[in-house]
């Protein structure tokens, strides 16, 4: 037996971290792709944040959208060889 139940719009929250987006390096891309993505199934942005390539700054950013009722967390950002972003400490091919 199957069973169809309704979507249920979800409050979206984005945390875009990047050293060179934070400091207007390069432009981000992603929150807008992001905000049309979430919005085809009717869900919506309720908060977004650009932060540093910073531990401590993604985990509180995370925790205070938990706070304020998001139900659904994207955390993005830029990843390449050469940028010094947060990644390279856990990725395979890293510094």
């Amino acid at each position: 037996m199957l069973e169809v139940i309704p979507f249920k719009v979800k409050q979206v929250g984005t945390v875009v971290t990047g050293n060179e987006v934070f400091k207007g390096r390069i432009k981000d891309k992603f929150g807008k792709t992001i905000k049309r993505k979430v919005k085809v199934p009717g869900s919506v942005i309720n908060h977004q944040i650009m932060i540093p390539d910073d531990e401590e700054l993604i985990t509180q950013a995370i925790a205070e959208m938990r706070a304020k009722g998001t139900k659904v967390i994207v955390v993005c950002g830029e990843l390449c060889l050469n940028c010094d972003g947060y990644i390279f400490p856990i990725w395979p091919f890293g510094k």
